[in-house]
């Protein structure tokens, strides 16, 4: 017997099976882009409401005080990777491996209940607890 089909759907596939091909840089750039949008919608609703205040802070980075719009910039910047590996990780899981094997087993309304109740337990902790 072929061992490739005795290992895990994880190793049957190529990556190019998980939709992982080059595509153009504009959809990069939107990609980051458009949360930067609507996170500042978000957050320019909440400071202009008076639900939430704005203080600017700004970073102590490498003994050199940068002012707020810097910091913000190189914080951004840090915090995409690991970001970036969080969110992989979560597609790979969710959308590669988690929704075509309930897709194979069950209804699409039922993939997407079971997908959507699995992805809201799961983050349930980082949106209550989040500061």
């Amino acid at each position: 017997m072929d061992h490739r089909q005795e290992s895990s759907p994880a190793f049957r596939d190529s990556l190019r099976a998980f939709g992982w091909r080059p595509r153009p840089p504009r959809y990069l750039i939107l990609g980051y882009v458009i949360p930067l949008v609507y996170g500042l919608a978000i957050y320019a609703t909440v400071w202009i409401t008076g639900l939430g205040d704005f203080q600017e802070r700004s970073l102590v980075l490498l003994g050199t005080r940068m002012p707020f719009v810097v910091s913000l910039v190189v914080m951004s910047l840090t915090g995409l990777l690991p970001a970036c590996g969080a969110a992989m990780g979560e597609e790979i899981g969710w959308r590669g491996l988690l929704v075509p094997g309930l897709a194979k087993i069950t209804t699409f309304t039922r993939t997407a209940l079971l997908t959507g109740m699995i992805w809201a337990v799961w983050h349930y902790p980082s949106v209550i607890f989040a500061d």
